[in-house]
């Protein structure tokens, strides 16, 4: 095929030359008559012998290029080794848990007070509380204050058992505070209340209007005792004193105090202490000849020897109490001490 296509040229070739002898012929002629066509004629044909030398070398380097082109397209398998590589874990993002719902507030707790007539007397009952930080109840009851509530008011009972939360009035208990002086009235109509006391804040429910009963028991007063009547004696021995003060035998008096004070003129319980508490009411004397510590007061520890004190006697009663006059004794020089 490559043959035939080189004759195909050459044919062409030379039959372009005869073309071109043709067409320069007439101006050959014209010229002078000199020239040689021989060798003209010869020239022409190396020159196209050449021609075809160099198209069939570019020939062969199209022949080339084609069959590079070939191996080109479809290369040689090229077989790679990949490294090994350790597997990139992407981790899992964590998982929220879900929380729960917020539970429901617990609706506020209505304190809510009743109170109801007993046999010989009152029962009072109000909303237990829940709350961690209740300290506890305070019965408040008042003959005048139609809103009562602790401290203003005083209070009958102190209950620290937040599961107690009902109480019986029959006059059992003492009124502490308030207008109420001692017990309550039959047949009177008092406001009750109870006041909520917390860690931090106090609560007071609504008052609660009620008569007492007609037959309420009320416990007789005792009255109070004249204390020009009550005589307190010290009497200064050797290094010892002995105190003597006047019995009282009601049945209310709860006991006598034996009150001394350094400072104090007129010393009485509970702001200048003690220094024996005697529930015995039949006991109205003693003796002090040994070392013995005083309780509260302006006294450190025991009484000092070569000392002025002021002595006197407290008689406490259920409802009151009575302090006799005071009397101010020097104490012997020899008076014991601790060693």
């Amino acid at each position: 095929m490559r043959k035939n296509h080189t004759q195909k040229i050459l044919l062409g070739s030379a039959g372009a030359i005869l073309l071109v002898a043709l067409l320069i012929q007439p101006v050959i002629a014209m010229s002078s008559g000199d020239m040689d066509w021989v060798a003209t004629i010869t020239n022409l044909f190396t020159r196209v012998h050449d021609q075809d030398e160099k198209i069939a070398g570019l020939q062969q380097q199209i022949l080339d290029l084609k069959i590079l082109l070939e191996q080109t397209k479809n290369p040689p398998e090229i077989i790679q080794t990949e490294e090994t590589q350790d597997p990139i874990i992407t981790p899992e993002p964590p998982v929220e848990e879900e929380k729960p719902a917020d539970p429901k507030p617990e609706p506020a707790v209505t304190l809510k007070l009743t109170v109801t007539t007993v046999d010989q007397g009152l029962k009072l009952s109000w909303t237990k509380e829940t709350d961690p930080t209740l300290r506890g109840y305070k019965v408040v009851v008042s003959e005048s204050n139609p809103t009562p509530s602790y401290p203003d008011d005083g209070y009958l009972k102190w209950i620290t058992d937040p599961n107690e939360t009902s109480i019986v009035i029959d006059n059992s208990l003492r009124y502490n505070g308030g207008d109420i002086e001692g017990y309550l009235k039959a047949d009177t109509l008092y406001y009750f209340t109870i006041t909520y006391l917390y860690e931090s804040d106090k609560k007071t429910t609504e008052t609660v209007t009620k008569a007492t009963p007609a037959d309420l028991n009320v416990p007789v007063l005792s009255q109070p005792v004249d204390p020009e009547t009550l005589i307190l004696n010290v009497e200064i021995l050797d290094s010892a004193l002995r105190l003597n003060w006047t019995k009282e035998p009601s049945e209310t008096l709860m006991g006598y105090k034996v009150v001394i004070s350094e400072s104090n003129p007129t010393p009485s319980y509970p702001d200048d202490g003690y220094l024996r508490w005697i529930t015995d009411r039949d006991e109205n004397s003693i003796l002090i000849d040994q070392p013995e510590n005083y309780n509260g007061g302006d006294i450190e520890s025991t009484l000092k020897p070569d000392t002025t004190y002021y002595f006197a006697i407290t008689y406490l009663y259920e409802d009151h109490k009575v302090t006799t006059a005071p009397v101010m004794v020097l104490t012997p020089s020899t008076l014991p001490q601790n060693p």
